[in-house]
């Protein structure tokens, strides 16, 4: 697919993208003082994106094109929202799990990579693991025609969707991950036993994940910053006569220590932030059968609805902050 775009737009005009989960076992600063490090067994889990300095830093704007062209060996840029987090500038070194070490070599706007924490070059990418999963195509003159002419070489694999002043694809509301780490808290992580879950630190459980009651399902176990949206979006439907619309014995979950199985990331369950309702019914990858009035009155009260996604998990709703509406 990608030999084919590229020879559909000219091999200097496709850019590839990586994603890739690392541990943060300890940062420094640059005169080697450690700044952060979490207890002695767990990590920070980071997402991080690799890409084509060459390529891509012709789709950025002008004033950011310098940063990620330099971007070398041993190197990485930080997000501004992860930066602030990670109380590092550049200088500083971030120490990886694998004994891998990088160099903070700037900081960017967070809107240029969206979900990225960290972002290194291609290379340094395939040495810490980073996996192809996003091809840029910039095209120029009749809309319609090129994305046209993409689909067709692509298949149905390939999704062409215009992503505007950022090239960096994200889901519809979906909150990076360094701004969920600054409003609802960070945790560190250990890998556990059992594939596509992880130990979250226990003292951080303690303090965010809270056993509650709620309308319709009765209990669960989330984040404590969600329960109230959560009670407050079920009791509407009560009020109005559609708790039918949310089967309890088909509830799948809150809270859960767990890897996100399609990109390695981990899952906002593990924040105790996301709840799968009507799970049997809308299992991941399938058309939903969820009632639009059950969509609204969660979106309305802060949760964005997996079912809007590219490749849809209609059961998935997660909360990203009340006040915001489907097209936010």
């Amino acid at each position: 697919m990608l030999r084919r775009a590229r020879a559909l737009a000219g091999r200097e005009r496709v850019s590839v993208g990586a994603v890739r989960r690392v541990g943060l076992r300890r940062s420094r600063n640059s005169d080697g003082e450690v700044v952060d490090q979490p207890r002695s067994g767990y990590v920070f889990p980071l997402e991080l994106s690799a890409v084509e300095p060459r390529t891509y830093a012709p789709l950025l704007p002008p004033e950011a094109r310098a940063a990620v062209r330099e971007l070398g060996r041993g190197e990485a840029l930080l997000s501004r929202t992860s930066a602030r987090l990670r109380r590092l500038r550049a200088g500083d070194r971030l120490e990886l799990t694998g004994r891998r070490s990088l160099r903070v070599a700037g900081v960017v706007d967070d809107e240029l990579f969206r979900r990225a924490e960290i972002v290194v070059n291609a290379r340094e990418g395939a040495r810490l693991g980073a996996q192809r999963r996003w091809a840029f195509v910039p095209y120029a003159g009749d809309p319609g025609r090129p994305a046209d002419a993409l689909r067709e070489v692509g298949g149905p694999e390939l999704r062409v969707r215009d992503l505007g002043r950022a090239p960096w694809p994200s889901f519809l509301r979906i909150l990076p991950q360094a701004t969920l780490k600054e409003r609802f808290g960070e945790f560190a992580v250990r890998a556990d036993g059992d594939a596509g879950s992880v130990v979250v630190d226990p003292a951080w459980v303690r303090r965010n994940v809270i056993a509650a009651r709620v309308p319709i399902l009765g209990g669960v176990s989330c984040h404590r910053e969600m329960i109230g949206p959560l009670r407050r979006a079920l009791g509407e439907l009560r009020r109005r006569g559609l708790a039918r619309l949310v089967d309890p014995s088909d509830y799948a979950g809150c809270y859960a220590a767990k890897d996100i199985a399609t990109t390695g990331a981990v899952s906002r369950h593990a924040w105790g932030l996301a709840i799968d309702l009507n799970a049997a019914a809308n299992p991941y990858g399938e058309r939903s059968t969820q009632d639009p009035r059950l969509v609204e009155a969660m979106e309305r009260n802060g949760f964005a609805w997996g079912g809007r996604w590219p490749t849809p998990d209609a059961m998935h709703f997660e909360y990203v902050g009340e006040g915001t509406g489907p097209g936010a």
